[in-house]
């Protein structure tokens, strides 16, 4: 099976990159987020072995520190793996305009905010 999370990680895009977790951009502008993707392809959290579990703490923390470069009122942790079957999360950024709560989630994954592809 093709895995667009697993081609992606070819790209010299990645922001932060160890041997359990990359992290990149998805999009441009005010409406983007952070996803940080585990770098096997691995389709469930209850797959990922002792060694991801321990980095993933770190790495989010890293990636966290990324999206506040935005000074962002709050930053929204998503982890579904559905539209893409590889564990992913998406680190997104909630300011003072947008909408709170799962809206404002479901619209920057789905990419409604205007100007935005879809990033998964």
């Amino acid at each position: 099976m093709k895995c667009s999370i697993c081609d992606s990680q070819r790209h010299d895009s990645n922001l932060l990159k160890n041997h359990h977790w990359y992290l990149r951009k998805a999009g441009v502008g005010p409406n983007s987020y952070y996803i940080l993707d585990a770098a096997r392809h691995v389709e469930s959290l209850l797959s990922l072995q002792r060694e991801e579990w321990e980095s993933l703490g770190p790495a989010l923390s890293q990636g966290l520190q990324w999206v506040e470069q935005g000074s962002p009122q709050k930053i929204y942790i998503a982890c579904l793996s559905e539209k893409v079957p590889h564990v992913h999360f998406h680190l997104v950024p909630r300011s003072a305009d947008h909408e709170k709560g799962i809206s404002h989630l479901d619209k920057a994954l789905s990419g409604s905010y205007p100007g935005e592809g879809d990033f998964h």
